[in-house]
């Protein structure tokens, strides 16, 4: 039922993270993000052309996501120390 939510494109990313995370870089294939998201191999080619596309688009996400991170953590009042342990926290 969440699938009706997540957009085709974002339940790439996310299952090719997963990939990456479970199995490692090498394991990273349409053929397997094809099986781990339940969309078609031609599907996936109509939003991405290969996976370097894909891991493109990983770094893109993640660039996001640190950099909500940094202002969260900008704008917190603490040491160094604190705002660095609460960057590790985030992941």
């Amino acid at each position: 039922m969440t699938e009706d939510f997540i957009s085709v494109r974002d339940r790439i990313i996310s299952a090719s993270i997963d990939i990456i995370s479970d199995a490692g870089l090498t394991s990273l294939t349409i053929p397997i993000i094809s099986i781990r998201t339940n969309i078609s191999e031609m599907m996936i080619y109509k939003y991405f052309s290969d996976t370097d596309e894909i891991l493109e688009e990983i770094v893109t996400t993640y660039f996001k996501f640190d950099k909500g991170i940094f202002k969260t953590l900008e704008a917190k009042e603490g040491s160094c120390l604190d705002k660095i342990n609460g960057y590790i926290d985030s992941y």
